[in-house]
């Protein structure tokens, strides 16, 4: 009878007595079996006769776990899965895991599992023995982990620091590799250490020689201004680095390089003098500027004793340390914030971006590293306070009071920028500081996207306001914030970790600005176009010739602001940088034109564009008829084109000659006012007419002790008078005057209370029979003063010439001329004060800012009386006349020099 064979053998045979056993490896679980079956992948027998395979590691591990050995294939070890193992010591895990206490573990970003129950790392990571699977990822100079076995570090390397961070003792940081330290590196670090006392010496020296003169910056001071921007764009670099950007060579090496200049003490092999644990190397590097300042006392000290001064003369000291921040204030504040600069690793943990053997977890050396750069921060922010102190409010209040020691003391803020443009200074401080603070941003994505938005900024800004004293270094700023630029959105193609949904969203989000950008300024014209049909930005536009009614068009515009806020007036001289804004204000934003009719006001181009434009807009007209005007007749239109012949200039605006032609008809039918003389009254009737309110006429009690004389004649001399006027007695409201001032009108006798006269000086003004008897008046009075006020470019100063043709004029014959002659002379013994307001750069603020050196000069005590003058000229007299023909020239060159 023939017997099945016992699980765990077999018989391949018919007809035979007995039942062999299975071979290790292979396992027969049913009786009968004609063959034993080899063992599965990640199963082994290693006796035999067994009816089952044992299974490789845990039970909850079964898919980790194979059976492998290692062949050799072209002289590589290459490990191959193999079935019916009949040991254990076949049982390893599958490719992607290594062998790790017992149990198959996931290989980790930077390492890779041939399947050899070993964790074999990849260039540029590292991780220990006896912590395999911890790996961490080496930044930077990446090839002092080579990878292979973990604990793999380049030669030199202590493999016990952290991703192979730092040297074995008595070795020093090259490159990838540590080398031993020899003589050349003790020598460059004396090197170093000279070279910063000596340039921090040379800077107080170059300081001190400045300080001592009040010379204007030369042409030096291009190439101190490019040498300050260089130093700046090297700074910008160094953050630039901490972008996670993996750069190419010979790129990478030049960045390293610069990081000299952002304290980095490796550079100078400072591990060879001493091994330094990060917390210190830290703290050295943030207070590395504290150092300098020391070194700049010591200096400072030494330039006192060897002065022999007996002050202590602290403001030397302060420009150069401010001086000294602002070369490093880049490099400071990325120092500072190192601790919060952390990057992460596969394994989960962050680490800080300078030092990798420092673990960002608040705890520890982190800690110690968080409270010194705490503290150091209050270097920076003090600084930054301190400028904005000294640019916001102080330095109004010192240029004001001429502080010229002051202004010296700081000028290492300002002297960079051109007059009127220090706050450039705490711009580019708060600009330099949002730079630093780019690489705490988490993403590579959000530092590149912020970097790229300060630096677009500062282009749009050096290029619309040009701050920069010297203007080639406008253009210089640009060239560097450009070619920053370019690095930065090339270096953007070197980043790998890149987050694809942040990515997107930031597209995303500036695509909508876009858009709505877009949509706003569709809204804003359209919104705009709607609004100006019912409120225009000015109530009157005032056209006018400046030559001859510049001062009336600046005082007609102070009249009608005093009659309200609603009344906003335009004068051209408040915006002359395009013509083509100034057509636009009358078309647009103008409600009714003004048109002050001088005499040859048709034959200037832009006044008549004004008005062509104001009638094929529309916009209410009337015309203020000066002395001297007459309408366009038809002669005067059809040979318009040949009396001014530049009106075709006027085509690039849209205006043709029949425009003009159609305008010139049409000026006929505009409402029109005689303006024939210019009295308080006449001031008010216009602005009556004009706006149809009333204004209440202030009536001065008393006779006035300080009076302004004007050529009666002259508009443009008068409406200078009432300007004046208008500005100084607010000044003199305060200062417990039983009167205020008055302008001599017609007719009127000098009061005699008068102690001041403001003499204003125009063209032929004192060939007036009103303004010589004015003056024959002022001797009479023994303590009245003459100041002579220039109110016109084409003044001319009185010559022995003017003085001869004086005595002959018919119409001064019944005066006292011998007097009269003596009278000018006394006066412009007085430097007179240039207030202008006809000229083109005469704005309100500088008309206040000449009528307080009027104010002043009233109130000094300084003027001479006239009386006095003339008894002293009596006395010289006698001694020779040589001096008067040279009065003149010597009066003209006094009184440019004043200003």
């Amino acid at each position: 009878v023939c017997i099945p064979c016992d699980a765990g053998h077999y018989q391949p045979l018919p007809g035979e007595s007995t039942c062999l056993l299975c071979e290790p490896g292979t396992r027969s679980e049913l009786k009968g079996q004609t063959e034993c079956i080899p063992c599965s992948l990640g199963r082994f027998a290693n006796r035999y006769a067994m009816t089952s395979c044992v299974q490789c590691g845990p039970a909850d591990q079964t898919e980790r776990w194979t059976t492998s050995e290692a062949v050799m294939s072209q002289r590589e070890q290459t490990w191959i899965q193999i079935q019916g193992a009949d040991s254990e010591d076949y049982c390893s895990c599958v490719e992607g895991t290594y062998l790790w206490k017992g149990r198959c573990e996931v290989c980790v970003e930077g390492s890779r599992c041939p399947g050899s129950n070993q964790l074999l790392l990849k260039p540029g990571y590292f991780s220990k023995p006896e912590a395999p699977g911890d790996v961490f990822r080496c930044y930077g100079r990446s090839r002092r982990c080579p990878g292979g076995a973990p604990g793999n570090c380049a030669a030199g390397r202590d493999s016990n620091s952290l991703s192979c961070t730092s040297c074995l003792p008595g070795l020093h940081e090259t490159e990838d590799l540590c080398i031993a330290c020899g003589s050349k590196d003790y020598v460059i670090l004396v090197l170093v250490g000279l070279l910063c006392v000596f340039g921090i010496a040379l800077l107080y020296v170059v300081l001190v020689k400045e300080g001592k003169t009040s010379r204007q910056p030369g042409s030096l001071l291009i190439a101190a201004l490019g040498l300050g921007q260089m130093v700046t764009v090297v700074q910008q670099l160094t953050v630039i680095q901490q972008f996670k950007i993996v750069w190419g060579q010979p790129f990478s090496s030049i960045l390293e390089f610069l990081e000299l200049l952002a304290f980095d003490l490796d550079m100078v092999s400072i591990g060879c003098v001493a091994p330094l644990s990060p917390v210190l190397k830290f703290s050295i590097r943030t207070l590395l500027v504290l150092l300098f300042f020391v070194v700049a006392c010591m200096v400072h000290c030494v330039y006192i004793a060897y002065k022999r001064a007996k002050t202590f003369r602290i403001s030397l000291l302060l420009r150069t340390v401010g001086t000294l921040f602002m070369v490093f204030f880049i490099s400071l504040c990325s120092s500072i914030l190192a601790p919060f600069r952390c990057h992460i690793h596969p394994n989960g943990l962050w680490t800080v971006q300078s030092y990798d053997e420092v673990f960002c977890d608040g705890t520890q050396e982190h800690l110690q590293m968080a409270l010194v750069g705490g503290f150091a921060c209050l270097l920076p922010v003090s600084f930054l306070v301190v400028s904005v102190w000294i640019i916001v409010y102080q330095l109004p209040k010192r240029l004001e009071n001429a502080d010229v020691q002051f202004i010296r003391a700081c000028s290492f803020l300002f002297i960079r920028f051109r007059p009127g443009a220090e706050v450039f200074s705490v711009l580019f401080l708060a600009r330099n500081t949002l730079v630093v603070l780019c690489p705490l941003l988490p993403s590579s994505a959000g530092k590149v996207v912020c970097m790229n938005i300060l630096l677009y900024g500062s282009i749009v800004i050096t290029a619309f306001y040009k701050p920069w004293r010297a203007p080639a270094c406008n253009f210089l700023d640009l060239l560097l914030v450009t070619g920053m630029l370019v690095i930065l959105d090339m270096g953007s193609l070197f980043v790998t970790e890149v987050d694809t949904s942040k990515v997107t969203a930031t597209c995303v989000v500036f695509f909508s600005l876009m858009f709505l950008a877009i949509a706003a300024a569709i809204f804003y014209g359209i919104a705009k176009h709607f609004f100006v049909r019912y409120r225009k930005q000015f109530r009157f536009f005032l056209c006018h010739q400046k030559v001859a009614a510049g001062s009336l068009a600046r005082l007609l515009k102070m009249e009608l602001q005093k009659r309200g806020p609603q009344f906003n007036t335009f004068v051209d001289c408040d915006d002359l940088n395009d013509p083509t804004r100034v057509l636009n204000y009358v078309g647009q934003d103008t409600e009714t034109l003004v048109v002050l009719g001088s005499p040859e006001l048709l034959t200037r181009k832009w006044c008549v564009g004004e008005i062509c434009t104001a009638r094929i807009q529309r916009v209410d007209t009337v015309v203020l008829a000066l002395p001297g005007y007459v309408e366009p007749d038809k002669t005067f239109i059809e040979s318009y084109s040949s009396i001014v012949p530049d009106i075709t200039e006027l085509a690039n605006y849209n205006l043709g000659l029949t425009e003009v032609e159609e305008t010139l008809r049409w000026i006929s039918t505009v409402p029109t006012t005689a303006v024939p003389f210019l009295t308080p009254d006449a001031i008010e009737l216009m602005g009556n007419d004009l706006t149809g309110t009333s204004k209440k006429q202030m009536i001065s009690s008393g006779e006035p002790d300080c009076v302004v004389l004007a050529d009666l004649e002259n508009i443009e001399a008068v409406a200078t008078a009432y300007i004046l006027l208008d500005l100084i007695l607010p000044k003199l409201a305060g200062s417990h005057r039983d009167s205020m001032p008055a302008v001599l009108t017609k007719g009127a006798p000098l009061p005699a209370t008068t102690a001041t006269v403001l003499m204003i000086c125009s063209e032929g003004c004192f060939r007036s029979v009103e303004v010589a008897s004015w003056l024959l008046s002022v001797i009479k009075l023994e303590k009245c003063c003459v100041l002579p006020i220039i109110a016109e470019d084409g003044f001319r100063f009185p010559s022995q010439a003017f003085y001869d043709d004086l005595v002959a004029n018919q119409q001064l014959s019944k005066l006292d001329l011998d007097t009269y002659v003596h009278i000018l002379k006394a006066v412009f013994e007085e430097i007179a004060v240039v207030f202008p307001p006809e000229n083109y750069s005469s704005t309100q603020e500088d008309l206040d800012l000449r009528s307080k050196q009027v104010t002043w000069r009233l109130q000094s005590g300084a003027l001479k009386p006239l009386a006095s003058k003339l008894r002293q000229s009596d006395c010289s007299s006698k001694s020779g006349t040589s001096n008067l023909s040279n009065h003149a020239v010597d009066y003209k060159i006094m009184v440019s020099q004043s200003f």
